[in-house]
């Protein structure tokens, strides 16, 4: 008689462990490792993206960044035990001379991948938008103002990191004669 109640509590106890279900999967079979890795990164907001196969049961993502100083991993708290596809690196990374590394595992009940890494600075993988300007005509002096792009970490910008380079040939003083005629 304790031999179906030790049956039965082994597996209520592989259904808990499995998130419901239990594992199709022979102790043999490993899970997949993430594949085709691409970071992107548009006015330092920073996205790392990744493939994975389907199984039959869901999988789930830790994301880690690799210290380089320290030289260990840590733990992106915001991409830990995920289940899409892509993580936001923005309030990570954010110096453009800089490499990173980072590294994604794929996790299926209690089982976890190899990890898929990438190296990338955000001097090679980063796109700055333009920056807004305000252009103002005083007599003949023209002023403009340049507001940097929107980022995740406006402060840094505002120690003047950007350098702008504006330049005023004669098609402004055309504009400006034109417009003092009216």
């Amino acid at each position: 008689m304790a031999a179906p109640v030790l049956s039965q509590l082994a597996w209520t106890l592989l259904l808990c462990l499995t998130s419901g279900r239990p594992s199709t999967a022979s102790p043999a079979e490993e899970v997949q490792t993430p594949f085709n890795l691409t970071v992107n990164s548009y006015n330092f907001n920073t996205s790392l993206r990744w493939d994975y196969n389907r199984m039959e049961m869901t999988a789930y993502f830790d994301v880690d960044l690799l210290d380089k100083v320290e030289m260990n991993w840590m733990v992106i708290e915001a991409c830990q035990n995920i289940s899409h596809h892509y993580c936001d690196l923005s309030h990570e990374i954010f110096d453009p001379l800089n490499y990173y590394k980072v590294r994604v595992k794929a996790l299926v009940g209690s089982k976890t991948s190899e990890p898929a890494t990438i190296e990338f600075s955000l001097s090679s993988v980063g796109i700055l938008g333009p920056p807004e300007l305000d252009v103002d005509i005083k007599e003949e002096i023209i002023v403009v103002d340049i507001f940097h792009p929107k980022m995740p970490f406006d402060d840094i910008m505002e120690n003047g990191q950007l350098n702008y380079m504006v330049y005023c040939g004669n098609y402004a003083k055309r504009l400006i004669h034109r417009l003092s005629e009216s």
